[in-house]
Formats: structure tokens, sequence, C-alpha cells
């Protein structure tokens, strides 16, 4: 959801190639008057979400790619390969990556940078801050089994 809260990003469907729907949702804040807007905007995203300013949509497609694009725009720019993207207040972009870690991809200046994590640690559900410093997590499987929260040291 944007900063100001008048738009979202909804998936639909199960997570399966050619069986999802991402839209992106807006809408007025004003009490009692709320026309709400839906727009289609790919079938293959199996994952979506929109930066806090509005400006850009992250997804990851049914080939689990991770990429952005401009809020009105249809180019798609590929970072990487992954799962569970959100957003930090400043327009980075953060996924559990497929070589084991978690990655942030700056897309100011287009640069990404990747974090390893401690063995004995799956993550699954990560969502960064919005400072970008640290990642909550669903972790399981042996002794580290619960709710995580993790540091992203610079």
């Amino acid at each position: 959801m944007t900063a100001d809260g008048n738009k979202a990003i909804v998936v639909w469907g199960w997570q399966a190639p050619g069986s999802t729907s991402a839209y992106l949702m807006a809408w007025t804040s004003t009490p009692g008057n709320d026309p709400i807007s839906s727009t289609l905007l790919d079938a293959k995203y199996m994952e979506a979400d929109i930066s806090k300013d509005g400006n850009y949509i992250s997804f990851v497609t049914t080939a689990n790619l991770v990429g952005y694009r401009d809020i009105g725009g249809e180019t798609e720019n590929i970072i990487g390969q992954g799962s569970n993207i959100s957003w930090t207040d400043d327009n980075k972009i953060g996924f559990v990556d497929f070589i084991g870690g978690y990655s942030l991809y700056d897309t100011n200046n287009q640069t990404l940078k990747n974090y390893s994590i401690e063995a004995g640690y799956f993550l699954q559900c990560a969502v960064i801050n919005g400072a970008g410093t640290k990642i909550a997590f669903r972790t399981f499987g042996g002794p580290n089994t619960g709710i995580a929260v993790g540091i992203l040291n610079n």
C-alpha cells in the first residue's frame, strides 16, 4: 500500500502459472465517497506490491523472476529470482533470493546488495522495514523455529 493509503496491489488466484491476476486498486479517502478503480496489471504475477510513493510496482512472475516497473509503464526491469517482495520508504525492494539469502535492490541507483543468512534459518514470509535495516520473517526446521527479526548489516 502507498504511504498515503490510497493505492494497493491485490493478487487473486492460486500461485500457479496462469491462475493469478494482479490488480492495481485506487480509491479516494473522502468518507462516504470512495470510488474504487481497478486495473489489471498482469496475469503472470504471483506476487506484486506498490512502492510507498506510488511510482513503482514490484512483482514476482510465475517463473520466480523478481522485478519492477513504473506504475504507468510496461517495461519490466528484472533484478533477480526469489519471492517475498516488499518496499522500503526510499524505493528499495527487498526479497528472499534463490541463492540462499536476502537481497535489497535500490531502484534509485540500480544496485543490488546480497545478504547471507545464518546457517539453520529458512526465510519465509519475509518483509523489510521502512528504513531498510531489518527484516521480519518466519523460520522453521530445527532449533530456529518461530518468528524472527534479522538486522541487515551494511
